[in-house]
């Protein structure tokens, strides 16, 4: 993979590890411009369990170059002790799976060969980026992804092969829940002549408890702006109430004061044993009208004099109840004091303003 600190990236490295394959990142050797640049590489590189692994260079002609340098060097070796207690701690698999289409990609949209063409790949990224949801991905060419394994699937491309819809309706059958995704299934490789084939499939079960239809979104994307691959996401009143309907749980997420998520933020909780959690919480960079990618040369006070500087609240729920030491371990190192979780198992505090492309890492740990 050439793409740089991207979560849409990720959706390969879902594929692959869900196979017992490792994805290696960036393994032509890059230089990374800038340190957000290197927090990018740190979470969206450890959003599996599969290890963290980067191939870094830096050349003496770019030292002082502020674009280029950054104390970028120092940076990692300072920070390679809290990237590895970061991954050998555990991620929860996510509860959700989507399965897309990469003949849609090459036939019904952007009909090129770029690896994310993949239609399903907005809605992958969205999920994370808009509902704090992190997803696996799979294709019609992921035969080893068990549907089964899930509590909700996304389908989405309108051309799909007979065999990929049959797997959906095989999940909708053993009780799975379902979600199609704009005219995903409507038109079948194998059957060029059929039209909705995927929607009269499932309209022959019995009951169609387990099936929602969601419509792609139209609006523009919430405040900063669009993540990157994820312009067109699903639709945003409708999501979170499918998200409750399945009965996803979100451990941790990033809120405003009003209760809201927190659109500019991402975050994943790692687990590494039943009294000691890390918490990663990144402002996501936003993505470049026009094209699919941020901006990768942006020095840091052009980063904060365009995007400003912001902050969330970060919540941890089902925790059991006692006393908590809170820690902060990249980007700052400070302790956030000692804080009783009451019997409803929720944990809050404010990060540090940030950036965008900047992460926080915390340790929370169980005291008694």
């Amino acid at each position: 993979d050439e793409s740089g600190p991207n979560y849409f990236s990720t959706a390969l490295m879902s594929m692959c590890n869900q196979g017992g394959i490792r994805y290696l990142y960036e393994n032509h050797f890059y230089m990374p411009s800038s340190l957000e640049i290197i927090d990018s590489d740190i979470f969206y590189g450890s959003i599996f369990n599969q290890g963290w692994n980067y191939s870094y260079r830096w050349h003496e002609r770019h030292k002082g170059d502020e674009l280029r340098y950054y104390r970028a060097l120092d940076a990692v070796a300072d920070w390679l002790p809290t990237i590895k207690a970061y991954n050998q701690a555990l991620a929860d698999e996510p509860q959700v799976l989507v399965l897309g289409s990469r003949i849609d990609g090459l036939t019904n949209g952007l009909k090129h060969n770029f690896f994310a063409n993949i239609s399903g790949m907005d809605i992958y990224a969205g999920l994370f980026a808009y509902f704090q949801t992190p997803a696996h991905f799979a294709n019609e060419y992921t035969p080893w992804v068990e549907l089964e394994k899930f509590k909700l699937v996304f389908v989405a491309g309108q051309v799909m092969t007979r065999d990929a819809m049959q797997r959906v309706v095989d999940y909708v059958k053993q009780g799975g829940k379902a979600v199609i995704v704009g005219n995903a299934g409507k038109y079948c490789v194998e059957e060029p002549q059929s039209r909705n084939l995927l929607s009269k499939l499932l309209i022959e079960l019995p009951g169609n408890v387990n099936i929602k239809y969601l419509g792609a979104a139209g609006q523009k994307a919430p405040q900063p702006g669009s993540a990157p691959e994820a312009e067109f996401s699903t639709h945003r009143q409708q999501t979170p109430d499918i998200l409750n309907w399945a009965q996803i749980k979100h451990p941790i997420t990033a809120i405003q004061p009003n209760g809201k998520l927190d659109t500019g933020f991402e975050c994943r909780l790692r687990r590494e044993d039943e009294k000691t959690v890390y918490a990663g919480v990144y402002r996501r960079f936003v993505r470049v009208p026009g094209t699919r990618w941020y901006e990768q040369l942006m020095h840091i006070d052009v980063n904060r004099e365009k995007w400003g500087e912001a902050q969330t609240t970060v919540q941890l729920t089902d925790l059991k109840p006692g006393r908590y030491e809170l820690t902060q371990i990249h980007r700052q190192q400070q302790s956030l004091g000692i804080i009783t979780v009451e019997p409803e198992g929720v944990l809050q505090w404010q990060t540090d303003k940030a950036v965008t492309g900047q992460l926080q890492i915390f340790k929370v740990r169980k005291i008694d």
